[in-house]
């Protein structure tokens, strides 16, 4: 089960998400439909861990995305059809997230960034 609770994230002044409420059973398929800059692939960042919200709960079968991360991302598959990178989606965080993404191990990680 997927529950989100009052998810808020804005960027600057601007509000991006702005006290989501969201409920989906174990089963169900649900989507987001809604123009340009309404809050769709910021909510699905949120969901997937990629970025943390200002406020707020994202629940996924027990697991709080904020204190859960590392089992949240062995729980869920995420692909997004474009990466428009923040300011700190650097390369070197991009290796870390996915490398422990994948269990590897800290001193193989900094080995692979090295070569």
């Amino acid at each position: 089960m997927l529950k989100i609770e009052n998810l808020t994230k804005k960027y600057g002044d601007k509000s991006a998400i702005d006290n989501l409420n969201l409920e989906v059973q174990d089963g169900e398929i649900f989507g987001f439909i809604g123009h340009n800059g309404a809050g769709k692939t910021t909510t699905l960042r949120i969901i997937s861990t990629l970025i943390k919200q200002d406020k707020g709960d994202v629940i996924i079968e027990g697991l709080n995305t904020k204190t859960d991360t590392e089992k949240v991302r062995a729980k869920i598959g995420f692909l997004t059809s474009e990466l428009k990178l923040e300011d700190f989606f650097t390369p070197n965080y991009l290796f870390d997230y996915f490398g422990k993404l994948h269990n590897i191990p800290d001193d193989v990680l900094e080995n692979r960034k090295k070569e």
